[in-house]
């Protein structure tokens, strides 16, 4: 296709081009670096790229990298004064893994410590509040995850960053201000004089650990054992889809894929096409190799891919009714044969019914393409399959036992949902509106603020309860005639 105007491109982009070529990362010519109206920044071809093209090379030496027992390696024009405090002998132990120390350079690359290209290219970042990964959600708001895990596991998270980084509780950004109007530092930066609990869920190094976790890359392994990780600008712009159409290679990691030559180039981190773009179509990475769970990618990344991901499972909750209970301990390890027939046969035409595999993005928790992906439909039947006993070489079921065994089933799900604070239909309806709601704010402006981060983070915290809700509709649909007087042969 022609090659757009480039007076017309937009200032992001020129910014960023500029930003690059100083500092010797080539950008392919076809690629484009966009404000998103769903999912913040994001990496876009202005034309049909093949595969095998390299579309970012960035040179080793502006990443953040950590290796396992053999330091770091960092822009040589920083001071890095978080990062050698948190290596002293006098600072805590377990705040010299590899994480901790990346969080601290993270810091320091976002507060002018980082040396010039840092001071430039860390205000992408995105602020704490527009990130949802549970230990940055405040203990008062983490009961909107609706998910006891996650929010356990926010708690223990916090305590570990309390211990491992206490010298970096600090509130991000806070400026107060005098009764003149006029802004003075805040007071919170020693601690230790006054009684006041730090807030480790707004602290700076809760944000830096989210930034890291959410970004970071393999960077193969280490001479003596042990792993390499890095953060590269300019690719952790690319968002996330299951089905990608570009991954990367360095010194540790090559790309297999047909087609894509091998890399020549080992002081740069590469960027490469793995499937044919299409102008206008986004440039995206798998964060996951696709295994896993939808619960394991919000953990580490603050977001639920549309789809979900097929080892999710519906969590019930305990049993209400004992009389049921005790019904259904009797013919445990009984295989509900008629159950598991009718289950698959609807998953079957289910799946058929889905002809195009689809690709789930990042943060748009609202998508229409989350109902009809394969991956929650997979979920739903195999949650189903050991419900019933596939996997058990037990006798089979009477039909009494099934029907009980379908009735207990379909109670159990009635109570789960009990236990919402809003139905899949009211987050539906929640998910559109702060959708259109940054749609048109984003519209209007490039500048972000506090609303707008905000609103990211629900839509991001929607995702992952419409994911779960979704999975359980899913089984109710499989479920929905399997009565047995229906399916008796």
């Amino acid at each position: 296709g022609d090659m757009a105007d480039d007076d017309a491109r937009p200032t992001l982009h020129n910014w960023l081009l500029s930003l690059a070529e100083t500092h010797g990362v080539k950008v392919h010519p076809s690629l484009e670096f966009r404000e998103t109206t769903h999912c913040g920044r994001g990496l876009f071809a202005v034309a049909d790229i093949a595969v095998g093209e390299v579309l970012l090379a960035v040179p080793n030496a502006l990443t953040l990298s950590v290796q396992d027992g053999a330091g770091v390696s960092l822009p040589r024009d920083g001071n890095w004064r978080r990062t050698r405090a948190g290596v002293t002998a006098g600072s805590p132990d377990h705040g010299k893994g590899w994480e901790c120390v990346l969080s601290r350079a993270v810091l320091d690359a976002v507060s002018g410590d980082g040396g010039g290209f840092w001071e430039m290219y860390g205000g992408l970042m995105p602020p704490p509040e527009a990130m949802a990964l549970p230990f940055l959600i405040p203990t008062e708001d983490l009961g909107y995850l609706e998910d006891a895990l996650l929010a356990e596991d926010a708690v223990l998270t916090r305590s570990m960053i309390a211990a491992a980084m206490p010298d970096l509780l600090d509130r991000v950004g806070v400026v107060d201000e005098d009764e003149d109007g006029s802004a003075r530092e805040n007071k919170t930066q020693d601690l230790s004089s006054t009684n006041t609990k730090p807030d480790v869920a707004r602290s700076a190094a809760a944000w830096a650990l989210a930034l890291v976790r959410s970004r970071v890359m393999l960077a193969g392994s280490v001479r003596g054992g042990g792993t390499a990780r890095a953060i590269v600008p300019f690719m952790d712009l690319a968002n996330h889809a299951s089905i990608p159409n570009a991954d990367y290679r360095c010194d540790g990691i090559e790309t297999k894929k047909s087609g894509v030559g091998k890399q020549t180039n080992k002081k740069h981190f590469e960027l490469v096409c793995v499937r044919p773009v299409k102008r206008d179509s986004e440039i995206n990475l798998a964060y996951t190799k696709g295994e896993g769970t939808s619960r394991e990618h919000f953990n580490q990344y603050g977001f639920v891919p549309g789809g979900g991901y097929a080892r999710d499972r519906v969590e019930l909750g305990p049993w209400i009714d004992e009389d049921e209970k005790e019904k259904q301990s009797a013919i445990e390890g009984k295989t509900a044969v008629r159950l598991l027939q009718a289950t698959r046969l609807r998953l079957k035409q289910k799946l058929q019914a889905l002809t195009s595999p689809e690709t789930a993005f990042a943060c748009t928790s609202t998508e229409t393409k989350g109902s009809t992906s394969h991956a929650s439909w997979v979920a739903a039947g195999s949650f189903l399959s050991g419900l019933f006993g596939a996997h058990k070489a037990g006798a089979p079921m009477t039909d009494n036992e099934e029907q009980m065994t379908l009735t207990a089933l379909r109670n159990r799900i009635a109570e789960l949902e009990k236990t919402w604070r809003q139905s899949l239909a009211e987050d539906e309806d929640e998910a559109v509106v702060v959708a259109a709601r940054v749609h048109e704010r984003r519209a209007k402006t490039a500048t972000r603020g506090l609303e707008d981060s905000n609103d990211e983070r629900t839509m991001n915290v929607l995702s992952l309860r419409l994911n779960k809700k979704r999975l359980v509709n899913r089984v109710k649909e499989l479920l929905a005639d399997a009565d047995l007087d229906v399916i008796d042969v």
